[in-house]
């Protein structure tokens, strides 16, 4: 069974002292830290992110491995 998409409401320039995958990265840290995020809870696909934000993918998955290399977030092969 599946878990939802969240939706993700991240400004590019709300911390504009950082990098953009800094601050997509961030913000997404905020979000698990205060619960918006939950536990489950899969993120947007990079393409579907960056395409969101209008930037690229690139910058999307440095942002994910960013999480992923803090321990924020966990990759699940196979899973889209």
């Amino acid at each position: 069974m599946r878990t939802s998409t969240v939706a993700l409401n991240i400004d590019l320039n709300r911390f504009p002292e950082l990098s953009a995958y800094k601050s997509i990265s961030a913000q997404i840290q905020e979000y698990i830290e205060t619960g918006i995020i939950r536990e489950k809870e899969e993120l947007p696909s990079i393409r579907m992110l960056a395409s969101t934000l209008k930037t690229s993918p690139d910058t999307v998955k440095s942002a994910y491995t960013d999480l992923l290399d803090q321990g924020f977030i966990q990759s699940v092969p196979r899973s889209g």
